[in-house]
């Protein structure tokens, strides 16, 4: 380690970055935070500056050196722990990849989502919403406009409509399809974080079963018993090894879907619709 030209200042541990450190020997000083011990050597005056940062190519003076990659840091590229403090000896760039090793651990051991329990996180969130708008009409004008909604969040659209009046969720993409009783043309797809991604409308002379078929949003995962509640009473049924399949059948349009032996809904096995006039 290098100090200064006046030979008495050590900035940070070469291990880790600390600026903890103690006199140990003659010229080394060792680090509290890692115990490395630092050799203290004496700089010319106007000699080299201090290394730069070596995250993303930045260049700017380094204040640690992380001890993943090894690379030298500034403070704008220094790790920092959400609602924590700085971590003396970690880069940003090693921190991001940490969180999302641990991210992608904790999604693989986590349980797979099912309609109750994905019912159950939604219904944590639309709860709590106000049951009527909070704001006028003219706020549609302004940019919550059903051709405007994609890219908000479900509090904003609720404070203009009011919570949604049915809400179902989609078990396999953790996304949800909402909509209101005074607006039964309209129905908004929510992903999974809660943002508006796309607004469904009737296309011109659409059949009510393919309008509530579409309203349902992804299938994959949905109760039996919740989709015949959208879609009424099958036309036939046709039990098999491992599947139930359902059919729905009206003038210009035809609708088969596959359940597992527990109700659940493998997915669309034929659809069939005329073209519209």
């Amino acid at each position: 380690m290098q100090t200064g030209h006046a030979g008495t200042y050590v900035a940070r541990c070469d291990n880790c970055g600390s600026p903890d450190l103690d006199p140990f020997a003659e010229r080394v000083l060792k680090c509290r935070y890692c115990g490395h011990l630092n050799e203290v050597t004496i700089e010319p005056q106007g000699a080299g500056a201090a290394p730069g940062c070596e995250v993303d190519g930045c260049g700017v003076q380094a204040i640690g050196r992380c001890h993943t990659c090894g690379h030298a840091f500034c403070g704008s590229h220094q790790a920092i722990v959400p609602k924590g403090p700085r971590v003396v000896n970690l880069c940003s760039s090693c921190h991001a990849s940490i969180q999302a090793e641990k991210a992608a651990a904790a999604a693989a051991t986590a349980p797979p989502a099912t309609w109750a329990s994905e019912m159950v996180r939604w219904g944590a969130s639309l709860t709590p919403l106000p049951e009527r708008p909070t704001v006028g009409l003219m706020s549609r004008a302004r940019g919550l406009s059903a051709g405007h909604l994609p890219g908000k969040a479900l509090a904003e659209i609720a404070e203009v409509y009011g919570r949604p009046s049915w809400w179902l969720a989609e078990p396999q993409t953790g996304g949800l399809m909402v909509g209101w009783a005074k607006h039964p043309d309209m129905a908004v797809h929510l992903v999974a974080d809660g943002t508006c991604d796309k607004v469904l409308t009737p296309v011109r002379n659409e059949l009510p079963l393919s309008w509530a078929l579409r309203r349902l949003g992804n299938l994959i995962g949905k109760p039996m018993d919740i989709v015949i509640q959208w879609l009424g009473t099958p036309n036939s049924r046709n039990h098999g090894p491992g599947y139930i399949l359902l059919q729905w059948q009206r003038p210009g349009y035809h609708i088969a879907l596959n359940f597992a032996p527990d109700g659940r809904c493998l997915g669309i096995t034929h659809q069939r619709a005329a073209h519209p006039r």
